[in-house]
């Protein structure tokens, strides 16, 4: 990879696959561009122990330095992906040198969701939900992926001049609304196959203005989204 990309000049690097610090550091010392911008996919668990506390921003994620499990949410893998997450944009944050656009990004939603996260979500219903603690009145966030791509598309043909960081979801639901709207729409019989928890962690809410302000960017209405799924083919 050396030999064929360090001759190349780069504007922007789009790195959706980074997971470890070295690979990164590796990658931007064999471009070698002073100019060029990175534009990392990081995660909203690169927060870690701001969960289930408040709405996050971006100013505060150096609170965000505790690695400890909350309440049995997220298995060691997920915690290891956000610690290895985490780490890359401490390094990207720390190098003065280094010009980029960090993305936390929130639990992927959408029609085509290899994860199956959107599936076991659209499969559960109430009573499946307040088996596993999650109350109605709890609320929860995701991004959806044509919102996401559209976001990456903006950034990559007009990314800012200065480095930045930027949450990107949807605006929260309650578990009660998200259920109702599904409802409507969703005629199909909702059983979560082997019995999966809510995909999705309770009260693990981001904020999103800045990414709204900055790039005058307006999200997909939720109700919209619920629907454009419900009656998709996926569950037909």
């Amino acid at each position: 990879m050396k030999k064929i990309l360090q001759n190349i000049k780069f504007d922007l690097i789009f790195d959706n696959c980074a997971y470890e610090v070295n690979d990164v550091k590796n990658l931007l010392q064999i471009v070698n561009n002073k100019n060029v911008v990175y534009l990392f996919s990081s995660t909203v668990m690169s927060y870690l122990n701001l969960y289930l506390k408040e709405t996050l921003h971006e100013r505060r994620w150096h609170a965000g330095s505790s690695t400890r499990k909350m309440k049995g949410i997220y298995i060691d893998h997920e915690l290891n992906y956000a610690k290895n997450k985490r780490k890359i944009e401490k390094f990207l944050i720390k190098n003065k040198k280094i010009k980029y656009i960090i993305l936390r990004i929130h639990n992927v939603i959408g029609i085509d969701d290899f994860s199956k996260k959107t599936f076991k979500l659209f499969m559960s219903n109430i009573v499946q939900a307040k088996k596993y603690n999650i109350n109605e009145y709890d609320n929860f966030q995701f991004t959806y992926d044509q919102d996401l791509i559209k976001i990456i598309y903006q950034l990559i043909i007009s990314y800012p001049k200065k480095s930045d960081v930027f949450n990107i979801c949807n605006d929260p639901i309650s578990v009660k609304q998200f259920y109702r709207l599904k409802n409507r729409y969703f005629k199909k019989k909702s059983t979560m196959i082997n019995d999966e928890k809510f995909p999705f962690p309770k009260n693990v809410i981001m904020n999103n203005t800045k990414i709204k302000n900055k790039l005058n960017f307006g999200f997909t209405p939720i109700t919209k989204i619920i629907k454009k799924i419900s009656t998709s083919n996926e569950f037909k």
